[in-house]
């Protein structure tokens, strides 16, 4: 009689294999009857006691969610289970309770002992090992749909920014702030986005203040360790506005132009699957002209057409 086998599907595949045989290894040892194996490692034509498909989220790996499933005659039964970690948790180990995890789902969902080892049921032809999730139940995802995000999460950032003003040398400083949604499975996120900025330097008769909304996207790549790299792009609306101060009679006046514009960004993050995560990285944009900021026909100051900036910043998800 042939030892009944759990397939072990991993994504993201190209998980490190020392880890992967620990997780293996730590189902086979709880398993309660036969033994563990990776997708890899099997034959085209074995017929599984249960399928398990590990999926790891982040490049930090501190969440995992296992779903194991076995055909019981006509329908197919899945448990899962998501299981978080901390950043200190030690990689091997985080692997070896997945492995134990896994074990558990099967004693829940495994057939009785008198059945472990038969045929499968009639109509029911063996399946190649790397199939085999969606041949006992196509309504579930496969292992590499879970490369992303495992729950689609509402999310938040905060941060400075600061870079050149006018072209006359002036700095810019100030805040940006945005809201967008991470999507389960699916590695666009979508984001609204706002900003305001103000001369810090420059002449003390003349003031210039920038406020931006848009609507922009986003893509994260894990980099190595915790860090991951995050790549934007935001359509946005830019007013400047302008007040300017009568040297002599102290009287003031205001005005303010519209622009369209393009930004581009790119950004470190840390930890990169975290709840919370801290940003750094650099804006570049270009707007859809000039701005002459004149007083008493005096040009003292171009608010030019391409910019760019530093920025420092919170990212926060939820749930």
């Amino acid at each position: 009689m042939p030892v009944p086998v759990v397939i072990v599907e991993i994504a993201p595949p190209n998980a490190p294999p020392v880890l992967a045989r620990t997780l293996v290894a730590a189902c086979s040892r709880a398993v309660e009857r036969g033994r563990c194996s990776l997708v890899t490692d099997e034959p085209d034509d074995v017929v599984p006691q249960a399928i398990a498909i590990v999926s790891w989220e982040g490049a930090d790996e501190l969440r995992v969610r296992i779903e194991v499933g076995i055909r019981r005659t006509e329908r197919a039964q899945w448990l899962s289970r998501t299981m978080s970690f901390r950043a200190e948790d030690d990689p091997a180990e985080r692997w070896k309770a997945a492995g134990l995890t896994v074990a558990t789902l099967v004693g829940q969902v495994a057939p009785p002992a008198a059945s472990v080892g038969q045929p499968a049921p009639s109509g029911t032809a063996p399946v190649r090992a790397a199939q085999s999730a969606a041949r006992v139940a196509p309504e579930k995802p496969t292992a590499a749909a879970h490369a992303g995000a495992d729950v689609s999460r509402a999310q938040f950032e905060g941060g400075l920014r600061a870079g050149p003003g006018l072209e006359s040398g002036s700095l810019r400083l100030g805040a940006v702030a945005a809201v967008g949604y991470q999507p389960a499975h699916f590695p666009v996120q979508p984001w609204l986005c706002g900003g305001y900025a103000a001369q810090a330097a420059g002449s003390q008769y003349v003031g210039v203040a920038w406020t931006n909304v848009g609507v922009g996207a986003s893509m994260d790549f894990a980099v190595t360790g915790q860090f991951g790299l995050r790549f934007r792009s935001e359509l946005m609306m830019q007013r400047v506005g302008v007040t300017a101060t009568d040297r002599a009679g102290g009287s003031s006046e205001s005005g303010a132009a519209w622009k369209t514009g393009w930004l581009l960004g790119v950004d470190t993050v840390w930890p990169a699957g975290g709840a919370f995560a801290v940003t750094a990285g650099v804006d570049a944009w270009t707007t859809s002209g000039r701005v002459f900021v004149r007083v008493s026909d005096r040009t003292v100051g171009t608010e030019p057409i391409f910019g760019w900036a530093g920025r420092l910043g919170v990212r926060v998800r939820v749930p």
